[in-house]
C-alpha cells in the first residue's frame, strides 16, 4: 500500500532556488521555475493502474482520504497486490 504525499513540486529544489535567490539578490518570483509539477498535473494514479495496481486519486479533499486509504488496504489484504492512493497535499 502506498500513500503518496503529493505535492505537486520539487519542493526541496525549490526552497534551494529561493536560499539562492536571496543570495545572489534575483527576482524570488523567479525559483518556481522548473519546480512545480503541473499544468498539467500527472495522473499518478492513471499510472498506478496501468501497471495493474489499484489506485485512488487525486485525493484532495482531506475529509475523503481515510476513506480512500481503507479501500486500498482492503483492496491489498484482499488480493496481495499494490494498491496507490494519491493524497494531494499543500506544496510546502
Amino acid at each position: 500500500l502506498v500513500v503518496m504525499y503529493n505535492n505537486r513540486a520539487y519542493y526541496n529544489d525549490w526552497e534551494h532556488q529561493e536560499r539562492l535567490a536571496r543570495q545572489r539578490g534575483t527576482p524570488m518570483e523567479r525559483a518556481y521555475i522548473g519546480m512545480e509539477i503541473a499544468d498539467p498535473a500527472p495522473d499518478f494514479a492513471a499510472l498506478a493502474r496501468s501497471f495493474g495496481w489499484y489506485a485512488e486519486g487525486p485525493v484532495d479533499d482531506p475529509g475523503r482520504v481515510g476513506a480512500a486509504v481503507r479501500r486500498a488496504a482492503d483492496r491489498v489484504t484482499a488480493t496481495g497486490l499494490p494498491a496507490l492512493v494519491d493524497v494531494v497535499c499543500r506544496p510546502r
